[in-house]
């Protein structure tokens, strides 16, 4: 066993906010490039200051939910 860091291939989900806007969209777009793992960006829908609790609850339900239908 080693003890260097994984390294995953990633990309963030901003590169698509203005086409592809909902999580279960833009996994299932992912998914199919063969990119697993995704960056939320902090810019679009996680912004403290611009969206509020309620928003942040709602969004991350989403993802979850998306996640477990996109496997």
């Amino acid at each position: 066993m080693n003890n260097y860091p994984q390294i995953y291939l990633a990309i963030d989900n901003c590169v698509l906010s203005k086409r592809i806007t909902e999580p279960e969209d833009w996994m299932k777009y992912f998914k199919d490039l063969g990119i697993y793992h995704i960056e939320a960006s902090a810019d679009n829908e996680l912004d403290p200051f611009y969206t509020g609790p309620e928003y942040i609850k709602d969004w991350r339900n989403k993802v979850i939910k998306a996640s477990s239908e996109t496997e």
